[in-house]
């Protein structure tokens, strides 16, 4: 990012963000794609064990205003035809409580040919002692090389480094719930 750009930074785990500007570009670490400050941290409570965010640039005249709604006569019969009974509401108990634990993947790239996702993941498997590097297919002609599932943002940093050291530079840290 530019400086003077704003930016939304959100923390996934407890959807918290603000709304900040781009000071200065510094030197950090690559695993980190960026710097934040300690105050912009304490109020999107994020935890410094698990340091995950998104960031996502703000772009000028971004909005779209309708300056006019058409409702079609198809659209006015479905609510009309469509038969409700009766609404139940089910309550949970309140000693219920569903912990969803986050993952992280490293993606190592996107590739338009399966022979392609295969010498990659050949090379890093021959090349460092990484056995987590998998292949998924996107589509029809696109294919995912990642490394995980990784339970914590600590426990992926040492595999991040070596695939870096091979000249991956455009490496992603991938949440997955």
């Amino acid at each position: 990012m530019f400086p003077n750009t704003f930016v939304k930074i959100f923390n996934p785990k407890n959807s918290k963000f603000v709304i900040a500007k781009v000071k200065y570009k510094s030197e950090f670490p690559t695993i980190y794609n960026s710097v934040i400050s300690k105050r912009i941290a304490d109020e999107i409570d994020l935890d410094v064990n698990e340091p995950y965010i998104e960031i996502v640039e703000i772009k000028k005249n971004s909005t779209f205003i309708a300056k006019k709604a058409k409702m079609f006569k198809e659209e006015k019969n479905v609510a009309n035809k469509a038969p409700v009974d009766e609404i139940n509401i089910i309550s949970l108990s309140k000693d219920v409580k569903i912990v969803k634990k986050n993952q992280y993947i490293i993606n190592i790239g996107d590739y338009y040919f399966e022979e392609s996702a295969i010498a990659v993941k050949d090379r890093l498997i021959k090349e460092t002692d990484i056995s987590s590097i998998k292949i998924k297919k996107l589509s029809k002609n696109k294919y995912r090389v990642f490394s995980g599932f990784f339970d914590s943002f600590n426990s992926m940093k040492d595999t991040y480094y070596k695939i870096n050291s091979l000249g991956f530079e455009l490496l992603d840290v991938i949440i997955v719930n």
